[in-house]
């Protein structure tokens, strides 16, 4: 076994693997490693995974993918001297799957304090943070881990989006220019976050290019017409955004934001019944989107739709993060008080 700490048995004599020969036998323990051949030594390729297996495993809880790779490992790095670190790691995926954020992220602290460069742990935190709404420390959690080192790209894509959220899009490219560029396989999910951050940018036909580009590789790529029907939103392209988003919603009918961005659309030309019809099917797949139920209040109220009106409406002022939705808030509860009975 060639780990930082080298184990060397007798199976036959020690069937049990108790007693490590490698060091009392170590001319043996180095012939048998150099007649291993090299497939059995090099990283194993695990494949590429593809946007929308990423997305369904995210909804699971599985956060991660590879862990960065070491040009050494020491006597810490040996498994035998991370079973206890394992066992902690499992303890945060159960407490993140079952949606305990705040214990997830407390188990993750204390995991970090520990070994600081551990990626999973660097995840679960900052996604933990995020779910707590604690944007900033997510945001603060994700550069540290970037500034150690960490090349996780799911991490650094979350990073970026989460930048873009917050009104930092130029920082997000810049950040996900330099994914690509260290990325020869050109990852297809990094990609699409840089459309999404040059969306942000005020850079909408440069992202149009970006989602093209993505579509001659994968012509069924789900967030690349999400984009383009985002991207030309955002040029007040309200026909091809309405194109792009039925593609991406008859993909995939599950996508709660291509359905909401959908129904922007068709407010925009002239179809609010399809708008509400829209709405309602991307809460049917995330009851608490908070723009669908925006959307979906205001247009209901526009069409003397009370009772649809206000159920929306007063879900959206229950769930709506109080910072990034001011002006929507007071809109809400504007109309909310001057709905009849």
């Amino acid at each position: 076994i060639a780990l930082p700490i080298p184990e060397l048995y007798d199976l036959v004599g020690d069937p049990g693997e108790e007693q490590n020969l490698a060091l009392d036998h170590q001319d043996r323990f180095r012939s048998l490693v150099d007649a291993l051949p090299a497939e059995a030594i090099a990283p194993a390729d695990r494949g590429e995974v593809s946007a929308e297996i990423e997305h369904r495993l995210q909804a699971l809880g599985y956060l991660g993918g590879s862990a960065p790779g070491k040009s050494s490992y020491g006597v810490e790095d040996d498994l035998k001297n991370l079973v206890h670190l394992d066992r902690r790691l499992m303890r945060v995926h159960m407490l993140f799957t079952r949606g305990e954020y705040g214990r997830a992220a407390e188990v993750a602290v204390a995991l970090l304090e520990e070994r600081p460069d551990l990626a999973t742990a660097q995840e679960y935190l900052a996604f933990s943070l995020l779910h707590l709404g604690r944007t900033e420390d997510a945001i603060a959690v994700m550069k540290q881990a970037r500034a150690m080192g960490s090349r996780q790209a799911i991490l650094l894509r979350q990073l970026a989006l989460t930048l873009t959220r917050t009104g930092r899009s130029a920082e997000a490219v810049v950040l996900l220019e330099e994914m690509i560029q260290q990325d020869s396989a050109q990852d297809l999910a990094t990609q699409n976050a840089l459309a999404v951050a040059l969306i942000g940018a005020g850079r909408a036909s440069e992202a149009i290019a970006v989602a093209e580009a993505i579509l001659i590789t994968d012509s069924d790529n789900v967030p690349a017409y999400e984009n383009l029907a985002l991207a030309h939103q955002a040029l007040e392209q309200w026909e091809e955004a309405r194109d792009y988003g039925r593609r991406a919603t008859r993909l995939d009918g599950e996508r709660a934001d291509a359905w909401s961005n959908l129904g922007v659309a068709y407010t925009n030309l002239g179809d609010p019944q399809a708008a509400i019809e829209a709405w309602e099917r991307a809460l049917e797949s995330a009851p608490d989107h908070v723009d669908a139920l925006f959307n979906l209040g205001v247009t209901a109220a526009d069409l003397g739709q009370v009772e649809r009106a206000r159920k929306s409406l007063n879900r959206f002022v229950e769930v709506a993060p109080a910072r990034g939705y001011e002006r929507e808030l007071e809109v809400a509860r504007q109309i909310l008080a001057g709905l009849p009975g």
